[in-house]
């Protein structure tokens, strides 16, 4: 599309002309490439920033290593010999990084080792702890250093390792001599930095970047090599700094934590630690190591519907109902072809209630373990298949649609489960189990608890082999283990195999879909949540859409699409942006959802956001009475066939606003970029760009129209948009070239192909 446009654009152009534009065509095309390699090949999440010069040079008046990108320097370390923080290299106060304005600041001003000594955990900052400095020296492009941090008459020894790349400063901190006093790694607050904000990532749930003196930055562990326990973003209570200590700090990082085990002892610490500053915003986000999913295409081809109870209706309304419809029939007789349905609460103790143990299907008639009386599934049978109406006349399978049960492996339930070992729980460092879920609740939560991952792999296969052969599922749906932090996870028995490490159920849970795969011969979803960590382990994932702040979420947070498409897109496939009373919850933070049916003006802002992230359609049925067979024909028609468009394509160009501004000018410029209540600069309206050609446009702004304009007309489009004083809702050709976006959820998609 680009290339023929440009030609008739300067179809007159000489020679040289041409020559000068095939030539910066093919330099394109070759950083194209070899970005795509790069990015194929990533084992770390580090940041991809130019390439350049990088040199290290030391000044031993000012006993400073500075860290210079194409000989200016960007980074400096002070390696003095104080006693106190302030004075010594000891710390991360001895590491400052220069904002694009040309202001020095500190990123963390006293971060650095937390460790327990003389039995009481200390931070570097405090009274009573002092530094002493072994040597420093420079040796193949790494600063290393050794030091001592001491407390009454205890110490832990630990070395610095320092190096640059690109504009990222990497920073390893080690403990020496194996030693396992080490609690974790304070990132601290940032210092002297003008203009502070903290900038919330949508789908970046495990830290907030900085953005001061015209720079953004990023501070954050290395979640791939870590040896802790746990990785948390910052509590947003934690954010402010208070002005009576400093009117240029702000908390914005995350938290890495070394908890010790059973036997008293933690890991030895051991970190990398990547340091970022640019005015690209695009430069300082993490990246992914992920493969490329083997069967995203596949799942890319469905819209899901998460179907739970009453499941009367699902063939046969029930004879006292004054609801006449037959949900999936229904459907299927307006033309919806590629569902594929997810089954809730069939589970023989109830739903989130005796797992592992899920077979037989519970019979919900005789209400033993039915928190709200809801009817069976389907029939009464000793069928499993026909129970869940798999193979019987009326039938999901017999309308051509997949079918998958919620499935979990990451949880284990005492009540009515004899299935399994409870010496497979993981326990705390105390040794108590790992509670599952808040006590209460009618799925008896209260004898919910975790599993140790490593143990899940031997329930996960075993039951879903009995799955495979009493039900046989065409596709998997995984509960929990993608949603998860490891941090929730991680097994603290010194008996176990990696016991209190991040990494190691990190590890275990992307292995998770492969067993999945060898049983049902179709894609694997997993739920949303922490899912950027499995991206291209699962094929798909329901993407419910958080940030690092978990008060910014759902339909509040800003339509800020740059690391969902540039970093997690190539990886999987994904459905929807949250579950809808996920996406529209009051508060989530109190555990209050979204309880009742949406409004059409609801699902139309849930799909603008789906189109705008690239995503395919997810449906939660809920309810008896809802509009969720008008949604499913809705995003069958406007969603699928652009999910489906957009699975190998990559984006070119994403912009937003009225003056089309990249984001890292936008969120510069618009400081209430994040706040939906903001209606002068809440980041509401993006345009994206594919190199398919494909052009997506949408207005989630909360009161503003936004009129756009496609110069190519008699091509397939899909729009939400006012034509000629008309709003219309429209998929097709179209020989129209101006659309006004309604706030809130107006689109247009164009595709040339």
């Amino acid at each position: 599309m680009f290339i023929k446009a440009t030609f008739l654009e300067h179809g007159h152009l000489l020679d040289s002309q041409m020559k000068m534009y095939l030539a910066s065509l093919i330099i394109f095309i070759l950083i194209q490439i070899i970005s795509s390699n790069y990015l194929n090949a990533q084992t770390s999440p580090m940041p991809t920033t130019p390439t350049g010069t990088n040199n290290i040079v030391y000044d031993s008046t000012l006993q400073k290593y500075f860290f210079q990108f194409n000989g200016e320097a960007i980074y400096e370390y002070y390696i003095g010999d104080g006693k106190n923080f302030y004075n010594s290299g000891a710390t991360f106060n001895a590491i400052k990084a220069k904002a694009v304005d040309g202001n020095w600041f500190w990123p963390s001003y006293v971060g650095g080792i937390n460790a327990q000594l003389s039995s009481i955990e200390k931070k570097p900052w405090e009274i009573g702890v002092t530094y002493e400095r072994f040597n420093h020296s420079l040796s193949k492009n790494t600063v290393i250093a050794e030091w001592r941090m001491k407390y009454d008459n205890d110490y832990i020894d630990y070395t610095y390792r320092l190096q640059i790349s690109g504009k990222t400063l990497i920073i390893m901190v080690e403990s020496k001599n194996s030693s396992t006093k080490a609690s974790g790694l304070e990132l601290d607050r940032c210092e002297n930095a003008a203009d502070k904000r903290i900038i919330y990532v949508p789908y970046l749930t495990l830290f907030n970047l900085l953005y001061s003196d015209n720079s953004y930055t990023s501070l954050f562990v290395d979640w791939e090599s870590t040896n802790a326990s746990g990785i948390v973003p910052l509590d947003p209570i934690e954010y402010s700094v208070p002005d009576s200590v400093s009117t240029k700090s702000i908390r914005f990082s995350q938290r890495i934590i070394y908890n010790h085990k059973t036997d008293g002892f933690r890991n030895p610490l051991k970190e990398t630690l990547y340091l970022t500053v640019s005015s690209n915003i695009d430069e300082v986000l993490p990246n992914l190591v992920g493969p490329i999913s083997p069967r995203r295409l596949e799942a890319a081809s469905k819209t899901v519907i998460s179907y739970g109870p009453p499941y009367t209706w699902m063939f046969n309304p029930p004879d006292c109902s004054i609801y006449d419809y037959k949900y999936f029939q229904e459907i299927k007789d307006r033309g919806v072809e590629n569902i594929a349905v997810i089954i809730k609460q069939y589970q023989r103790h109830g739903y989130d209630s005796g797992y592992p143990e899920v077979l037989p299907a519970n019979d919900w008639d005789n209400n033993q373990f039915s928190c709200n009386g809801y009817l069976h599934p389907c029939e009464n049978t000793s069928n499993s298949k026909n129970q869940l109406l798999i193979d019987t006349k009326n039938s999901l399978n017999a309308l051509g649609y997949s079918v998958a049960l919620h499935e979990n492996y990451v949880e284990c339930y005492a009540n009515g489960s004899a299935s399994f070992d409870p010496l497979d729980c993981a326990v705390g460092p105390t040794g108590i189990k790992l509670r599952g879920w808040p006590t209460g609740g009618c799925a008896k939560k209260d004898t919910a608890f975790y599993f140790n991952t490593g143990k899940s792999k031997n329930y996960l296969t075993t039951w879903s082999e009995e799955i495979r052969q009493k039900i046989g599922p065409n596709f998997g749906y995984l509960d929990v283990s993608s949603a998860a932090n490891p941090t929730w996870l991680v097994d603290y028995d010194a008996d176990e195999e990696e016991s209190g490490k991040f990494k190691y159920v990190l590890n275990n849970i992307r292995s998770f879909p492969n067993i999945l795969r060898s049983k049902y011969h179709g894609f694997v979803q997993g739920e949303g949540n922490n899912h950027f960590l499995y991206a291209g382990y699962f094929d798909d994932l329901e993407a419910t859409l958080f940030t690092a702040n978990k008060n910014l979420y759902g339909y509040k947070a800003p339509l800020f699409v740059d690391f969902d498409l540039k970093k997690m897109h190539g990886k999987s496939a994904y459905h929807g942006v949250g579950y809808f009373y996920l996406f529209f919850a009051p508060n989530l933070v109190a555990n209050k959802l979204r309880d009742s049916a949406l409004t059409w003006d609801e699902i139309l802002i849930n799909t603008a956001t789906e189109l705008a992230y690239g995503h395919n359609g997810i449906i939660a049925k809920t309810f008896v009475m809802e509009k969720t067979m008008d949604q499913a024909v809705l995003e069958n028609t406007h969603v699928l066939p652009v999910a489906k468009a957009l699975i190998d394509a990559k984006p070119l160009s994403i912009l937003y606003g009225n003056s089309y501004q990249t984001a890292s000018d936008y969120i510069k410029s618009h400081p209430g970029y994040a706040d939906i209540s903001n209606t002068t600069d809440f980041m509401g309206k993006v345009n994206v760009i594919y190199d398919n050609g494909i052009i997506v446009y949408v207005n989630r702004h909360p009161i503003e129209p936004w009129t756009v304009t496609i110069s190519m007309s008699g091509k397939w489009v899909s729009y939400h948009a006012i034509v000629n004083d008309s709003k219309e809702l429209y998929a097709g050709q179209s020989n129209h070239t101006i659309f006004t976006l309604p706030p809130n959820n107006g689109w247009i998609v164009y595709n040339p192909n």
